[in-house]
């Protein structure tokens, strides 16, 4: 886990610090959730949550990176349907192209294979072999076909300066074939990235910041994350976790989200009649709907991984029925 290795600074400071307890706090819970069944619920009271949710996210993404699978991915090949784009490493160039369809192999009808829409509407066969390495996904809508484009300066996450200090080459190169996030979050996406720069992280004497680790599709075709918009309906990956910031988000989308994990991430200085309102509504679903309480579960965690519980911290997490 990061937390054994990351370090942080103060501004003006050249010398690094350990992690405070309350931040390794925060990546435990991250980490912690995603071990959990689907329907966990976390909600936890800070007096600065949007600074606790940058080490929470920095937490589930840790996991994600570490426990992508070969399975999870083959799974998402086989799915591929008609009109789905996808990037296509073809020599030493990447393109876009259009899937026509996943079949039998012509060389080898026992394996299968993808085919895609090449330049000049020539038809490619991508083995199974060859998936893990040549194939990304992009994650689009069902679009018409279309020919394929040669896409400029896409880079190995394997070859990322900092992510290949943490994570083998394999991993990496999964997660960016898979390019799906599994971790979502209900915030102010323009504050909350307004300020993810702010805080220095260490490695082994070299500064580093979040931005190495949170891709969020808009510097490149790789994500991690993906911001919650208003006004959407959404159908996430049935193994994502949501992670909302303040109490104004979680009274406005929790209920959406029910089939998911998810962290409420409350600020203890937001209003009382918001926190009065969030309490009331988490304590009539305890009351109406077959839930478990897991505190004891989570202090046990906590424990065993020599994490501290940061004082003024209130937290209650159970398990809901989806």
């Amino acid at each position: 886990m990061l937390i054994e290795k990351l370090k942080y600074k103060l501004n003006n400071q050249n010398y690094s610090i350990e992690l405070e307890p309350w931040m390794k706090f925060g990546i435990f819970i991250g980490n912690y959730i995603k071990m959990t069944d689907m329907a966990t619920k976390i909600y936890i009271s800070v007096p600065s949550n949007l600074l606790f949710s940058y080490f929470v996210v920095i937490g589930a993404i840790d996991y994600d990176f570490e426990n992508t699978s070969q399975e999870e991915l083959k799974k998402q090949y086989l799915g591929l349907q008609k009109g789905h784009r996808v990037l296509y490493l073809s020599g030493d160039k990447w393109k876009i192209c259009s899937i026509l369809k996943v079949g039998e192999s012509p060389y080898k009808p026992d394996l299968k294979a993808v085919v895609l829409l090449d330049n000049l509407k020539t038809t490619v066969y991508v083995p199974e072999h060859q998936w893990f390495t040549h194939i990304r996904l992009l994650n689009d809508e069902v679009i018409e076909v279309k020919n394929a484009k040669v896409v400029q300066n896409i880079k190995r996450l394997s070859e990322h300066s900092t992510l290949k200090n943490f994570y083998s080459t394999e991993k990496l190169s999964l997660a960016e074939s898979l390019n799906m996030p599994h971790t979502y979050i209900c915030a102010n996406k323009k504050e909350w990235l307004e300020y993810l720069l702010n805080l220095k992280l260490d490695f082994k004497n070299n500064e580093i910041n979040l931005r190495h680790f949170i891709f969020d599709g808009t510097e490149s075709p790789f994500k991690n994350i993906e911001f919650i918009s208003q006004n959407i309906d959404y159908t996430l990956p049935k193994d994502s976790t949501v992670i909302f910031i303040g109490s104004g988000k979680t009274l406005l989308r929790m209920e959406q989200f029910d089939q998911y994990r998810c962290i409420y991430i409350i600020d203890k200085h937001d209003s009382t009649e918001k926190l009065d309102d969030l309490k009331h509504k988490i304590e009539q679903r305890l009351l109406t709907q077959d839930c478990e309480i897991i505190n004891n579960d989570f202090i046990e965690t906590l424990v065993s991984r020599n994490i501290q519980l940061p004082k003024g911290v209130e937290l209650f997490a159970w398990k809901q029925e989806s």
